[in-house]
């Protein structure tokens, strides 16, 4: 049965442990249950927004008008090589669950925070994989009809840290089917212990924060030419045969590794992170974001885009 809660922070709810307070806010565990607050949010002519695990948003400080539905809808079942997930799975508990079943596939996604839905909406990925590789088909509702439909792989225009999804947002994502392959237990486990030996050494764990800020780009999208910007730039040269250009590397050699603003810092380990470090507002994170995209285009020219999303009035 759905509980609508008033004046409810959003802080708690995120990775980043910023954000104001939410008109009205609920938390779902079951289908009926976000229908019925869909429902009630169109009959009170609200907003709504929806919200996952928090891992990859940044809320303003001024909080949200309208309706803040979280989706704690969860579940995973197998058939043969098929899992339909719920989107309110963790993708940790995902991860486990392939693992043990001997299933392939997604040894990527070790260490990444999140639900399964926002996985599917941001095409989360790394190590060159993303989860777009194993979509059959997902399940949504519409938001504005409240109609649900099946979306095969081909309809959700997966793209780099992209979806239909995320370009529509009244597309609400309930659950997935994924296609891995057979593997064996002991090599999907040692592929997934050496994916998360790898982000261990290279990524921020232990502060807050939302994981990668920026996205990292595509060489072909640079405008620049590769060979040129390596003859430019001689600091290129450390990662011209990465298959992205990475966000953290421009922004570290734009001399801003360890900067501030209040307690939001640009993370020296890996500065395609950004940290809260103690009471960061989302005003310190943005006006910080704000300064790397700048600096990265006034030295290179390259234009770094927003892997988080922003959320609210900034």
């Amino acid at each position: 049965m759905m509980k609508i809660e008033e004046n409810i922070s959003l802080a708690p709810f995120t990775t980043f442990k910023v954000g104001g307070v939410a008109r009205y806010f609920v938390s779902v565990t079951q289908k009926q249950d976000l229908f019925d607050s869909l429902s009630w949010a169109k009959e009170k002519n609200l907003s709504v927004f929806i919200l996952g695990g928090g891992s990859n948003v940044l809320i303003s400080d001024s909080g949200l008008a309208g309706l803040v539905i979280r989706i704690q809808i969860k579940g995973i079942s197998v058939s043969d090589l098929n899992l339909t997930v719920s989107a309110g799975e963790n993708l940790a508990k995902l991860v486990q669950f392939s693992t043990e079943h001997s299933l392939s596939g997604l040894e990527w996604a070790v260490g990444i925070p999140g639900t399964v839905g926002g996985a599917i909406r941001g095409n989360a990925g790394a190590f060159g994989k993303s989860i777009s590789l194993n979509v059959e088909e997902v399940e949504v509702i519409n938001l504005n009809t409240l109609d649900v439909n099946k979306f095969k792989k081909e309809k959700c225009l997966f793209d780099y840290r992209d979806s239909i999804f995320k370009k529509d947002s009244s597309l609400v994502i309930l659950s997935v089917v994924l296609k891995l392959e057979q593997g064996e237990e002991n090599g999907v486990r040692r592929l997934m212990l050496e994916n998360a030996k790898s982000r261990a050494s290279s990524c921020d764990y232990g502060n807050k924060s939302a994981g990668c800020f920026f996205k990292n780009i595509s060489w072909d999208k640079v405008g620049i030419d590769k060979g040129e910007l390596v003859k430019a730039f001689p600091e290129f040269k450390k990662v011209e045969n990465k298959y992205k250009l990475p966000a953290g590397f421009l922004i570290q050699e734009v001399g801003l590794s360890g900067v501030n603003i209040g307690e939001a810092f640009v993370s020296e380990k890996h500065c395609n992170y950004i940290l809260n470090k103690g009471s960061a507002t989302a005003v310190d994170i943005k006006l910080l974001a704000d300064i790397c995209k700048e600096k990265v285009y006034k030295k290179f020219k390259i234009k770094i885009e927003e892997e988080v999303q922003l959320v609210g009035k900034f």
